[in-house]
């Protein structure tokens, strides 16, 4: 009898523990942040909003560099290159309001066919998902940039 209850105590043990991780696993789960997955709607969007600060700063960057060449670090010049990036698009999509605009734009340069639609789509939005992804991965330096050349 004594051996049937240790064995028994052992096993409610066990089950308990196992439940308890399985519990304290499952709430981890859900505690998580999910990154929220930008459409090419708002990555265009969000290009064509920060396009006036950045022509502003590389305007202010520009003019400061014509009598004194100013040195700037590598990590300046990332920055520099993905602002660079951006205002192109925005430069070239000032008169466009959508993303589809912007397809309907491309494709009239190109042959038009269906599958240079599909293809033109795809490689617009990943690279409008890869430079957003860009700004905001730097996006603090990028602020202190700003604060730099007194832009906001």
């Amino acid at each position: 009898m004594k051996k049937l209850l240790s064995i028994l105590g052992s096993v409610g043990i066990m089950t308990l523990t196992g439940m308890a991780a399985v519990a304290y696993q499952n709430t981890n789960r859900t505690n998580k942040p999910i990154a929220k997955v930008l459409t090419d709607e708002e990555n265009f969007q969000f290009i064509k909003d920060k396009g006036p600060k950045i022509e502003k700063l590389l305007h202010k960057v520009s003019e400061g560099s014509g009598e004194t060449n100013p040195n700037f670090t590598e990590s300046e010049h990332d920055i520099l290159s993905i602002l660079a990036k951006v205002y192109e698009i925005y430069k070239e999509a000032k008169g466009i309001k959508t993303f589809s605009q912007a397809l309907e734009v491309l494709n009239k340069k190109g042959n038009g066919s269906s599958q240079d639609k599909q293809e033109s789509r795809r490689e617009l939005s990943n690279f409008l998902k890869g430079l957003v992804g860009s700004y905001n991965s730097k996006e603090k330096e990028i602020e202190s940039f700003f604060q730099k050349y007194n832009v906001s």
